[in-house]
């Protein structure tokens, strides 16, 4: 079979608890930080927007 071209790709929250027999398959493994603040309140303020019906104020997703 020809696998020229194929990209797999996964992402977990849960590196550690992968068995070793799938981790071993993927030749790169890439970590990606969980955002920090500033970053969580922009994602908040670009995904909520304001023309969505929400509650949420600034400082609630701030916490």
């Amino acid at each position: 079979t020809d696998n020229a071209g194929v990209l797999v790709l996964a992402a977990t929250n849960i590196p550690w608890s992968l068995d070793t027999a799938i981790r071993r398959r993927f030749e790169q493994r890439i970590y990606i930080p969980l955002p920090g603040m500033n970053e969580r309140a922009a994602m908040f303020k670009t995904h909520l927007g304001t023309n969505t019906f929400h509650t949420i104020k600034e400082h609630e997703w701030m916490q």
